[in-house]
């Protein structure tokens, strides 16, 4: 009787053991590699599925800012552009970007409407989805007030 009584301790133990492993190790692992999602991975995510601004036509059918608006638009998404990969002085080493930047532009649209038309002078310009290259070159720690922002731009 007391061998059956080990042998479930020691299932009970292997499996408890397996389950820390799993969240402990593998999990970090799988997200440090991108291979899952991390809990703030799934927010953005989120962020972006409820935020109409980042497709480059919704603007399309709204009631358009003005041409001055428009042209500082297209201002902001060479600013933004010029903000990644900052080169040094001998112009052949990329320092980093300039997040503080892309972040300080962005805090200056007034509604979705001019997030997309930003997203789209942004590809306009340099055949490039803005969205994309925000998650390619910031990190998530980065681009997360970015996304906050922009979820909560008024339509």
């Amino acid at each position: 009787m007391a061998e059956g009584k080990r042998d479930y301790t020691k299932l009970i133990l292997g499996l408890g053991l397996g389950v820390l492993a799993y969240f402990g190790i593998i999990v970090p692992i799988l997200q440090k590699l991108g291979i899952k999602d991390s809990p703030e991975d799934e927010a953005n995510k989120q962020a972006i599925n409820n935020t109409p601004g980042w497709n480059p036509n919704y603007y399309k059918g709204k009631p358009s800012p003005g041409l001055n608006r428009i042209n500082t638009l297209i201002q902001y998404a060479k600013d933004i552009k010029n903000s990644f990969d900052v080169f040094s002085w001998t112009g052949l080493i990329p320092l980093n970007d300039d997040e503080s930047k892309i972040s300080a532009t962005i805090k200056q649209l007034k509604n979705q409407t001019e997030l997309s038309l930003l997203v789209n002078s942004f590809y306009a310009l340099y055949s490039r989805d803005l969205l994309e290259n925000l998650t390619d070159k910031l990190s998530t720690s980065e681009i997360n007030p970015i996304l906050i922002f922009a979820s909560n731009l008024p339509k």
